[in-house]
């Protein structure tokens, strides 16, 4: 069993870190000063999302997790084909840098593994089949 960690992109954290700042120095500003405690159960919630979410690859399954939120098992023998991307959509991955997992009958996840290359090399290590398509993406 081998367990992968998000990677996480500065951008995303420079991004979030302007926002909730924002948002706190505006309540500040305003006098109020009660959503503070929101925000900063908010920040920690995106913290806790950060650190629970992994990629375990044990046996012929990849575990995807995150937190209670997301919880996908997939058979890596059902794994067609694995293409870069770079975007924004939602998905278990807090980088844009993304890795674009195709399994089953159209199915598919959106993650961002730390260690891309020993991620892939794991996964093709148990099924050649996959067709990779995971150079930087365009």
């Amino acid at each position: 069993m081998k367990t992968y960690r998000s990677a996480i992109s500065p951008v995303l954290s420079i991004i979030l870190g302007i926002f909730w700042a924002g948002l706190m120095l505006m309540d500040i500003l305003s006098g109020d000063g009660s959503g503070i405690i929101v925000l900063a159960a908010l920040a920690i919630f995106y913290l806790y999302l950060y650190l629970s979410t992994t990629y375990i690859i044990d046996a012929n399954i990849l575990h995807v997790r995150c937190s209670f939120l997301i919880k996908e098992r997939i058979e890596i023998g059902g794994i067609t084909r694995i293409t870069a991307a770079r975007d924004f959509l939602a998905g278990p991955a807090f980088s844009f840098d993304r890795l674009f997992i195709r399994y089953g009958k159209d199915r598919s996840i959106a993650i961002s593994p730390r260690d891309r290359a020993s991620f892939l090399n794991d996964l093709k290590a148990i099924n050649p089949l996959i067709t990779i398509d995971a150079g930087k993406p365009g």
